[in-house]
């Protein structure tokens, strides 16, 4: 029943609980897609460049998106120095209203 086309780590690693994965599985900190995944090059790049384009939609996924810290940066500088102007432009309006209550 075995062919060439059998994958005898993919044998191994189902009926071993405490596989010890050869030197072939190293990890690494940079992978080459040709080297490395030959067979779904093709489908972990598109993967990856469909990832890498999605940008965040909404504020919630925005809120967790750390991706692109420009983006996450200048997210936070509006929330804090928009919250800030706005807090400042009440405290105008009450004490502009208090003066004009109190000649």
């Amino acid at each position: 029943m075995a062919s060439d086309a059998d994958d005898t780590i993919l044998q191994q690693l189902c009926s071993n609980k405490d596989y010890q994965f050869p030197e072939l599985f190293k990890e690494r900190d940079f992978y080459r897609l040709k080297r490395d995944f030959p067979i779904l090059r093709s489908r972990l790049a598109t993967l990856s460049h469909q990832m890498s384009n999605m940008k965040p939609r909404g504020w919630r996924e925005l809120w967790k998106d750390k991706r692109d810290s420009a983006h996450w940066l200048t997210f936070w500088a509006v929330i804090v120095i928009g919250g800030a102007g706005i807090l400042l432009a009440i405290v105008q309006v009450l004490l502009q209203a208090i003066q004009l209550a109190h000649p």
